[in-house]
């Protein structure tokens, strides 16, 4: 029995290390796109104010890159990954304030008239030049 529970003990904390690397090997990959862009993140954002969906860039599956109305560049990222970011067209569905791209708030692509995906924004940064 007592080996089952010193078993159990090395189990739980390898899970919990495992994480943390894993966590910032995305974060590295991210800056990595984002400097093959020519940009590098800075700080976080609360909202986009007049925003341009049609002028974005694609990062990877789960960020872009939106212009606000003075074309100053800002990651969005999603909270889950979003089909069609990358080709198809990008319409804001949901927002708190409207002309306003902030947290929380949803963008669909459309293919035609249907939804492929409805994407919630997670983060929002400004963006710095390299």
């Amino acid at each position: 029995m007592r080996k089952f529970k010193t078993g159990l003990i090395i189990l739980f904390i390898a899970v919990l290390c495992i994480p943390g690397p894993v966590a910032a090997k995305k974060s590295s990959l991210l800056d990595q796109q984002l400097a093959e862009l020519g940009y590098k993140q800075g700080s976080k954002a609360a909202f986009i104010q007049d925003f341009n969906l049609e002028d974005r860039t694609y990062v990877n599956n789960k960020s872009i890159i939106v212009p606000d109305g003075n074309a100053k560049p800002y990651l969005v990222i999603f909270w889950e990954t979003c089909q069609g970011i990358a080709t198809k067209r990008m319409e804001a569905r949901t927002f708190k304030v409207k002309g306003q791209l902030a947290k929380y708030d949803r963008v669909v692509t459309r293919y035609e008239t249907n939804d492929l995906a409805k994407c919630q924004v997670k983060f929002l940064y400004e963006l710095d030049p390299v």
